[in-house]
């Protein structure tokens, strides 16, 4: 529920197993640029995983 609530195409996903990639070349360039981009945690909004 607390997908639906969140963002209904993710549970989609996880409805059908789909993960995200992370060996993927542009993903690791992304999140290299997201932690050069924003250093500080407390911009980021941590949802606890169920």
């Amino acid at each position: 529920m607390q997908y639906y609530v969140v963002c209904p195409r993710k549970l989609w996903l996880y409805s059908k197993q789909i993960g995200f990639e992370t060996e993927h070349d542009r993903v690791i360039e992304g999140t290299l640029l997201h932690e050069k981009s924003y250093p500080r945690k407390d911009k980021e909004l941590v949802i606890e995983m169920l």
